[in-house]
C-alpha cells in the first residue's frame, strides 16, 4: 500500500479536546460504560448479598415489573422460597460479571482509541451499544404478556438509548470534524 493510500485509511491521531463534539462523545461513552455497566456490575452484588434479591431496588427492570412478572414481590420470594431467592441473586451475580467485562473493555476502547479519532473504535461503540437492543425489547414483551405497563418498560430504558443515540450523533460528527482537520502528511522526495 503506498503512503497516500495509507493516509486515507488510516489519517493517524486527531488533536482532541473535550469542549468538542468528539469530546462529548467520548465523555457521553464513557459515561455508558461506567455509570450504566462499572458501577451496577460493583453495587447490584453487593446490594443483593446484603439484603436479599430485592435489595437493589429492581432485578430486571424495577421491584414492581418483576413483582409483577413473578406474581409476587421480591421480598415475599426471599421469605417463602429461599432457594429461588438465591437463584435470583446468582443469576444477577453472572450477570453483573459479564457487565463488569464489558464495562472495562467499554471505557478502555472510548478512552484509549475513540479519544485519538479512531473509526473503528467509534463503531465498536456504537454496535456494542445497540446491539443490546433487540435483548430489551423481548425483555418488553415478556414482561408486557405478564401485565407490566408499556410505560414502565420503557421509562427504565429510554434514558440510555437517548444516551446512546447522542454519543452516536455527536461522534460521527466530531469525527468527521476531527479528520477534516488533521493535515496531510508531507510529502518525502525521492531520491535516489
Amino acid at each position: 500500500m503506498s503512503t497516500k493510500e495509507n493516509a486515507k485509511v488510516d489519517p493517524g491521531p486527531v488533536q482532541f479536546r473535550w469542549r468538542s463534539l468528539l469530546g462529548v462523545s467520548v465523555g457521553l461513552f464513557l459515561l455508558f460504560g461506567i455509570l450504566l455497566n462499572i458501577v451496577p456490575a460493583l453495587l447490584v452484588p453487593l446490594l443483593l448479598h446484603l439484603n436479599g434479591p430485592a435489595g437493589a431496588g429492581w432485578l430486571v427492570v424495577s421491584n414492581q415489573a418483576d413483582a409483577t412478572l413473578i406474581g409476587r414481590s421480591l421480598a415475599d420470594v426471599e421469605k417463602h422460597e429461599p432457594r429461588l431467592g438465591a437463584f435470583f441473586v446468582s443469576f444477577m451475580d453472572t450477570m453483573c460479571a459479564y457487565m463488569m467485562s464489558f464495562g472495562i473493555v467499554y471505557v478502555t476502547i472510548a478512552w484509549f482509541a475513540l479519544r485519538r479519532g479512531q473509526w473503528w473504535a467509534f463503531w465498536t461503540l456504537v454496535v456494542s451499544s445497540l446491539v443490546v437492543l433487540p435483548y430489551y425489547a423481548l425483555i418488553a414483551v415478556t414482561y408486557a404478556s405478564f401485565g407490566v405497563s408499556p410505560n414502565d418498560l420503557y421509562s427504565s430504558f429510554s434514558p440510555v438509548v437517548l444516551l446512546v443515540a447522542a454519543a452516536t450523533a455527536l461522534g460521527w460528527w466530531g469525527l468527521r470534524r476531527a479528520h477534516s482537520h488533521v493535515p496531510a502528511p508531507a510529502r518525502v522526495a525521492d531520491v535516489r
